[in-house]
């Protein structure tokens, strides 16, 4: 897609440059004028009070801008919506070189689709509003051998850290949350933490979570959207680094 075809539907703000178009349309109800001019604004929503944050089209509309795109919404109340999303095309320059590795031996085959060993020992403290992904989270792990404490928001999780100071061996939060945010709760509870290790999950870049952290507490970032196995080998990985570094 190009310039040109951000401009025919009237987004007159995208720059020149040639982009990934991906479309998302649906046939719903439809978004009505007053509303559409509003999606993008963090805690504009619809729904009433209690039920929506208004942070999931405002997260979507960071993440695009990051990656230095554009999101634009078309709809029409009664026929339904379509998101278009220009992400800027990669230049041939920019592209990898193709290595060729030969031939693979059948014991690297064989290697290379071995399971990874996942499993392992410590207690978690998974802080995450989402309730959904909170459950699963907390159960593959536990599944998994970890001890796992969940908070379903910042307050709740400040509260545990308050009770059980020092306890905990890995804190994995989310970032964008009702009330306090997950670097707002490790800033808070900067002295109830010690060498515990921070893992965030979030869609924003490192750079503006890090930007509002004192620098002191080490962290570190997993980018949603990720697999429940993904985030097991993280833990083990974060972890592992502990205890290496703890001997």
């Amino acid at each position: 897609a190009t310039q040109k075809d951000a401009h025919k539907n009237g987004f007159r703000f995208v720059e020149e440059g040639e982009y990934l178009l991906i479309e998302v349309r649906d046939n719903g109800h439809g978004i009505s004028p007053e509303n559409l001019k509003n999606i993008f604004n963090p805690f504009f929503t619809t729904k009433p009070k209690g039920l929506g944050t208004g942070l999931g089209l405002s997260t979507v509309y960071g993440i695009i801008k990051q990656s230095e795109g554009y999101i634009c919404p078309m709809s029409e109340v009664g026929k339904g919506t379509c998101f278009q999303i220009y992400l800027p095309a990669l230049k041939q320059a920019d592209l990898p070189e193709q290595v060729s590795s030969g031939p693979t031996s059948p014991d690297k085959a064989v290697s290379a689709h071995q399971p990874v060993d996942v499993s392992g020992r410590g207690r978690i403290l998974l802080v995450e509003d989402e309730d959904g992904v909170r459950s699963i989270a907390a159960a593959q792990l536990k599944s998994r051998g970890y001890e796992v404490r969940e908070a379903c928001d910042g307050e709740d999780a400040l509260e545990i850290l308050e009770n059980e100071a020092g306890q905990f061996d890995l804190i994995i939060s989310d970032v964008v949350m009702p009330g306090m945010d997950g670097p707002t709760l490790i800033r808070e509870a900067k002295h109830l933490i010690g060498s515990t290790k921070v893992l965030f999950m979030s869609g924003y870049a490192e750079r503006d979570i890090a930007a509002k952290l004192d620098g002191d507490t080490e962290v570190s970032f997993m980018p949603k959207p990720f697999t429940v196995k993904q985030l097991a080998e993280r833990v083990k990985s974060e972890l592992s680094s502990r205890t290496r570094e703890a001997a």
